[in-house]
């Protein structure tokens, strides 16, 4: 049996916060903890988000805490022939299908309703190519959140992989990213679940073989909001290795570990010695951070 491959997959539309440390960290040790691999992957799809400061910035607090890739990094922005081509077996399979809806003709549709999907447009400027979605259920059985079903068919209706702008969507592209990386192990938020079926059907379509999942629970505020950027939460600044190891002793506290005495350790022997004692199993059912300006 080949050892597992994990990845950690940011966007670069700002600085790392903590809830993307304690992903990275969690995808990191799930990985080293069965003698595995653990890549890094700059998802920069979205121009407009994307900065390649943040990047920077990310691959080099990553490495701060010792958070390595096993291999130089993939950008997504760099990987569009391989997303054509994928295009090109869907479209010849009969998979995907021109769309020439625009978001004012779809207000008040929670689904798609199908509208382009026997219309047999030919492609041409400013359409998305939409992804017909199988009947019946998707199912994935997650390793934290158990067994989760979606019919794609009433939950979201046939789905664009490529937007009106010419870019590769975020589903396709992370499938075919993982498949190409060779990813046996995605460990990341509890709020990527519900995406989690799209892209088993995508695989599926594409004849891939999808990983397993482990959607760890998104960390909390005391009044219950996410910590992410959208709500200004306090960016990792690693100024110096005490900071360091309280970032990594703080991720392994929530993910049901009890750091040893941080004095005694580098960042790089605390991620070891945390390796050989992770389990996914460990982790609490909610995570709750109420000194996020502490960190």
């Amino acid at each position: 049996m080949r050892a597992p491959v994990g990845r950690f997959a940011p966007t670069p539309s700002g600085p790392l916060h903590f809830g993307s440390l304690l992903t990275a960290v969690a995808s990191f040790l799930d990985s080293k903890s069965h003698g595995g691999r653990w890549l890094l992957r700059i998802d920069d799809l979205d121009r407009a988000r994307s900065d390649r400061k943040h990047a920077t910035d990310i691959i080099e607090i990553l490495a701060r805490h010792g958070l390595e890739s096993d291999e130089p990094p993939i950008w997504q922005s760099e990987r569009e022939e391989l997303y054509a081509r994928a295009i090109r077996t869907l479209r010849s399979a009969h998979k995907v299908y021109q769309c020439i809806c625009s978001r004012k003709t779809l207000l008040g549709f929670s689904t798609y309703p199908g509208t382009c999907r026997q219309a047999r447009h030919a492609p041409s400027a400013n359409q998305s190519t939409r992804f017909i979605v199988p009947p019946g259920e998707v199912c994935v059985e997650d390793e934290i959140q158990g067994r989760y079903c979606e019919d794609l068919s009433t939950s979201c209706g046939d789905f664009v992989v490529v937007r009106r702008d010419g870019f590769i969507a975020y589903h396709l592209a992370t499938v075919l990213d993982d498949a190409d990386m060779h990813v046996t192990h995605v460990v990341r938020g509890a709020d990527l679940l519900t995406s989690t079926p799209r892209q088993v059907a995508l695989a599926e379509a594409l004849g891939l073989r999808a990983p397993s999942f482990a959607h760890i629970p998104v960390v909390l505020d005391t009044s219950g909001h996410k910590a992410s950027k959208s709500l200004a939460s306090t960016p990792i600044n690693a100024l110096s290795e005490h900071d360091v190891k309280q970032h990594l002793s703080t991720c392994m506290q929530l993910l049901g570990l009890l750091p040893p005495k941080l004095s005694e350790h580098s960042p790089e022997s605390l991620l070891a010695w945390a390796s050989v004692r992770f389990t996914l199993r460990r982790l609490p059912a909610q995570l709750t951070r109420s000194d996020f300006v502490c960190l």
